[in-house]
């Protein structure tokens, strides 16, 4: 803590002006705005005392008076002591030799450029303390030498006030900046790791800083501000050997309780780059519990509904939290009750609470809409096979229930064929039969489709579960007919099998929701000297003006009757989605090459595949121009795809929605960019639908 003097000059300004607008401030408004050379306190003195001088060389030219005040000892080195007083600090006002009032500076303070006034550069909000010696005792002796804006207090005197103020805050009368928990109150800070977006949106890496526990693996904390099930659940290392948090330093009454409801839940995080604790956010009317729960499979300290929940804007966590003693010390929590459940005089405590009682700012949580947990890969999967060139080509749910039941038979006959015992758990598991001989056990996914099989849906979990098992089987049953029965549920006949035992999945590191994955099975109908062995149709002088036997066995319900699309139709779709003009030039042209391809694929499956990789990397070309035309541009370190999103995240130009779809995108772009071998994904009408929304994500970027 440092104690400070500051002159008010009464021919520009007065004490009681700098009371109302609750400041510390100085003069010298010519300088303009100092918010873009903050960067160089504290570390560079040197750079930022030329810098205000540059300034003061343009904004007083001409003047007499600046070639002294320009001196390293005068303005520069007021301003560099504005700029510099810290949590905690305690500044006297001075008119000529009076003393008039102190401020205790707290953890939420900001600099701002007011030309408005006079004493234009300022410090707040503090909370001027007339000096009233009935409460604050024997008034300090000004310096004979009049103070040059802002200075150190002598020793002598810096004691004597910094004496004075602990009386004042033992008494009655709280001070500025002093926390005293009363009623209900109920309250409990907590350090944890950085993250920019926590659980409310997965990131690449894991908490940073925040204890030990973070260095070597990724902390608990990384879930928190994670929405399930309405609920965001929440967990700071507690100190070693706590086992949990101690309820009766947040409320005297709590008892031997198990938890404590209607704690307000402040977590504060080390900055990545100014090296200050800040706050991130917090969860109101939270309950606590006395030990670590793992009930939810997460190590839980506290939890709120995610509607009572903020989680800052990282350009919003600018709430400065002190270190060390009567801060938040070495525990990552910090209560707001001794030992002896008395109140403790915390300065820099009741302005973070002030600023979130008055905070009504962007929330990240409030940007995702309505608290309900995201679509499960079955929920995604169901909605894809109601689609054209899904396994279910747009059929209901109770069609496809007949298809999946008629797939599940087949196999089971199959297996039992081989003489396996085998069980249906598809309604519990994520696979479908589960089959043992002896001591063999064979895990089989069984996929019903009604199309010629070119592809499969596949679930996040089941492609875990083939990767993580040692022995799987896929089976898969396509051409099935489906026999509508006028008032009765319809039935499903026919199919040809395919099984791949075992089944060795190409283990791709990607973790969509869904994935698309080729089997060898030939295309029912289809000329097997078409089929080349790597499982799309191989050229030919013959062929190679024809259409593509897997588009043609791509049906749909049109003009009253199932047919293929012809050419001029899947032409015609993909020519709607139109690019803003606003659409940097670059953007355009790999849009309509890519458009190109896509139409060209009616003739060579495999380039609607190449097209849709080559849209993934235009989202990432779009991205990287959108920073790049930012202003302010990004900082030097915004370098790859995944930061770059992270930053347009951040400076609120990708909402919620708009930021998972960039995200997944990138997800794809990655496995394109890396491949193992050439997969052969989704078919044409989904090319069409993600050219669509790509073209919508891209004009919405650019969008003025």
């Amino acid at each position: 803590m440092t104690v400070w003097w500051t002159a008010i000059d009464r021919d520009v300004t007065t004490y009681e002006q700098l009371r109302q607008r609750g400041v510390v401030a100085q003069g010298w408004p010519a300088l303009g705005d100092l918010a873009p050379i903050l960067s160089l306190v504290p570390t560079d003195r040197a750079r930022f005392v030329h810098e205000v001088a540059a300034r003061g060389d343009r904004g007083y030219a001409g003047q007499a008076h600046w070639q002294g005040d320009r001196h390293p000892a005068r303005v520069p080195r007021v301003m560099w002591n504005l700029l510099t007083l810290a949590t905690g600090d305690l500044v006297v006002g001075i008119e000529g030799r009076m003393v008039r009032g102190i401020c205790c500076v707290g953890a939420t303070v900001g600099y701002t450029h007011d030309p408005r006034y006079e004493y234009a550069h300022s410090i707040g909000p503090i909370e001027w303390v007339d000096w009233d010696e009935s409460t604050l005792g024997k008034t300090p002796r000004a310096p004979r030498q009049s103070v040059v804006g802002i200075a150190h207090m002598g020793e002598s005197a810096a004691r004597q006030v910094d004496a004075a103020w602990r009386r004042f805050t033992r008494r009655g009368e709280q001070p500025p900046g002093v926390v005293e928990v009363e009623g209900e109150q109920r309250v409990v800070f907590v350090r944890i790791g950085w993250m920019d977006f926590y659980g409310f949106q997965n990131e690449e890496t894991g908490p940073v800083g925040g204890g030990s526990h973070n260095r070597s693996r990724v902390g608990a904390e990384a879930s928190n501000f994670q929405v399930v099930d309405g609920v965001c659940r929440g967990y700071a290392q507690p100190t070693f050997g706590a086992g949990g948090l101690n309820l009766k330093r947040i409320d005297t009454r709590a008892g031997a309780s198990p938890s404590l409801d209607g704690v307000r839940v402040v977590m504060v995080a080390p900055h990545p780059t100014q090296g200050v604790l800040v706050v991130v956010g917090w969860y109101d009317d939270a309950t606590c519990y006395r030990s670590i729960d793992t009930s939810h499979g997460l190590s839980v300290l506290f939890e709120a509904d995610a509607a009572r929940c903020t989680l800052l804007p990282i350009a919003s966590r600018q709430w400065k939290v002190p270190r060390g003693a009567r801060a938040m010390g070495r525990s990552n929590v910090c209560y707001l009750l001794d030992e002896r459940g008395q109140a403790k005089a915390l300065v820099w405590a009741k302005d973070v609470l002030r600023r979130i009682a008055a905070y009504d700012g962007a929330n990240l949580l409030a940007q995702a809409g309505p608290y309900q947990p995201l679509p499960t890969a079955e929920d995604v999967v169901a909605e894809l096979e109601t689609t054209p060139g899904g396994q279910g080509y747009g059929l209901n749910a109770a069609a496809r229930k007949a298809v999946e039941d008629r797939a599940v038979k087949l196999a089971i006959d199959h297996f039992k064929a081989q003489r396996w015992e085998v069980q249906d758990v598809g309604k519990r598991r994520s696979y479908d039969l589960h089959c043992t001989r002896g001591s063999e056990e064979l895990h089989v996914e069984v996929k019903g489709t009604t199309t010629a099989g070119a592809s499969v849906l596949l679930t996040a979990n089941e492609v875990r579960h083939a990767r993580e098992f040692a022995r799987v089987a896929l089976f898969v049953v396509t051409g099935i007919q489906v026999h509508e029965i006028p008032g009765g549920a319809p039935t499903a006949t026919s199919g040809s099998a395919f099984v791949e035992d075992p089944w060795h999945l190409d283990p791709l590191a990607l973790t969509p929701t869904v994935y698309g994955y080729m089997i060898n099975a030939p295309a029912p109908g289809s000329a097997q000297s078409q089929a080349s062995s790597h499982g799309f149709k191989r050229l030919t002088p013959d062929n190679w003006l024809a259409v593509d036997p897997v588009c043609a066995a791509m049906v749909g319900f049109r003009d009253g009757r199932m047919r293929s699309p012809t050419g001029e139709e899947r032409l015609s779709r993909l020519l709607r989605p139109a690019l803003h003009s606003l659409v940097p030039v670059e953007v355009q042209a790999l849009v309509e090459a890519t458009r190109g391809a896509l139409a060209y694929g009616h003739f060579f499956y495999p380039l609607c595949t190449l097209a849709m990789e080559q849209l993934w990397r235009i989202g990432e070309t779009a991205i990287h121009l959108r920073c790049a035309s930012s202003q302010p541009c990004p900082p030097t370190r915004v370098k790859t795809f995944a930061q770059q999103l992270n930053w347009l995240r951040g400076e609120g130009v990708l909402k919620h929605g708009d930021f998972n779809r960039w995200s997944a995108l990138r997800h794809l772009r990655n496995a394109a960019s890396h491949p193992r071998r050439q997969a052969i994904l989704g078919g044409p009408a989904e090319a069409e639908r993600t050219l669509e929304l790509l073209v919508h994500d891209i004009n919405a970027l650019f969008a003025p």
